[in-house]
């Protein structure tokens, strides 16, 4: 077989498997199938559930895990992903953030509502929030044990404090809608246009 036959099977099976992978969401963006965040509550968070709403305070960035990109055995690259504890008055939750640009609106935001709460003098005004689109996931053990140290050393929680206020469970990643709903719709073209090619080849081989 030869090696530009293979590529393009190759290729052709990405594209598959990324347009089946995301087909789901990107289905249920456009039939605006979203859970508004805002005023969800502990019970009501499960994994898989696609979510958008304003985020009031940001109470501290809890954990950050590294990601190493190798190239064979050669490392060449490394990314942190930050984990940032939010609350929307109804609940405690964690939110992982690895888009650089979301990762500084969350760092300048969190300064502004460590601010606001330490303040005692009435004179900074309330944090006004921002908005945030988010998918749900099964939240690690090494994340929730970082979390529920932060809740009891820094927050002054119980653990009752915990069980009733703090979601344990269920992590939040950030995400951009507006290019997630599209990618599967790229995933198939790129596999549908592999295959034209391949069988274009295929005749003019006869």
């Amino acid at each position: 077989m030869k090696r530009s036959t293979i590529l393009l099977i190759a290729v052709a099976v990405i594209g598959i498997v990324m347009g089946a992978v995301g087909l789901g969401d990107s289905i249920r963006i456009f039939k605006n199938d979203i859970n508004d965040l805002t005023p969800m509550k502990k019970t009501e968070f499960e994994t898989g559930d696609l979510l958008e709403g304003d985020l009031f305070l940001v109470v501290d960035q809890i954990a950050t895990e590294e990601t190493t990109r190798t190239y064979g055995f050669v490392p060449v690259s490394k990314s942190e992903t930050p984990y940032y504890l939010v609350t929307n008055d109804e609940s405690y939750f964690v939110i992982s953030v690895g888009n650089k640009d979301m990762q500084k609106k969350f760092d300048d935001y969190c300064d502004e509502c460590y601010k606001y709460l330490m303040d005692e003098t009435g004179s900074v005004a309330a944090p006004e929030g921002f908005k945030v689109s988010a998918k749900s996931s099964e939240m690690n053990s090494e994340v929730r044990g970082y979390l529920e140290d932060y809740c009891k050393d820094n927050l002054g929680m119980t653990s009752d404090d915990i069980k009733d206020y703090v979601v344990t469970d269920v992590c939040l990643s950030t995400v951009q809608y507006s290019s997630m709903k599209w990618i599967p719709f790229v995933g198939f073209g790129v596999a549908l246009l592999a295959i034209a090619i391949l069988v274009i080849l295929k005749l003019r081989s006869r």
